[in-house]
């Protein structure tokens, strides 16, 4: 019969399963670069094998293993040259998307600052307002600015100016 679903409360999210390094995206491109290599040294095996089978017969061990070695090596230079530059994209797209990650996570951390130091210099501002209108109210500029911690000029210049 069926199952029943595992009962999650109110307040419980559910939990979401944590991915493995070899889970997701990336997954297949590791798959891809097993078969590359591979697929490459079988390539170098079948023709190493058959250029010793070709060669076997000539005349010197030293002409055999010349030949062999020239036969090998543009396929094994090629073969080495794709591989290389399949994992070398794979490793440049990888940082690449982490360094795309990491920026949009420091653009959010700096929004969330700039939010911040507005926040505070308007809230700053209020203050300064009400220390002004404060020191303002009282008569005496030296009393007020022991009060309110001004000097007797700044207190001077946060009095409303009168016309006379």
């Amino acid at each position: 019969m069926g199952e029943k679903a595992p009962e999650t409360g109110a307040n419980e999210e559910p939990q979401k399963k944590k991915s493995a390094p070899g889970d997701g995206e990336g997954r297949w491109r590791y798959r891809y670069g097993l078969w590359a290599v591979l697929g490459g040294l079988f390539t170098t095996l079948v023709t190493f094998w058959i250029a010793v089978r070709y060669y076997q017969d000539a005349k010197s061990v030293t002409n055999s293993a010349s030949a062999v070695a020239a036969v090998l090596a543009p396929i094994t230079t090629v073969i080495g040259t794709m591989v290389g530059a399949y994992f070398g994209l794979q490793a440049g797209q990888q940082n690449a998307q982490q360094a795309q990650t990491q920026a949009g996570e420091a653009q959010k951390q700096l929004a969330v600052a700039h939010n911040e130091v507005a926040k505070a210099q308007q809230a700053l501002q209020i203050k300064s307002d009400q220390v002004g209108k404060l020191a303002a109210a009282i008569p005496d500029p030296e009393l007020a600015g022991s009060i309110v911690g001004l000097t007797p000029d700044e207190v001077k210049m946060a009095q409303p100016k009168t016309e006379s």
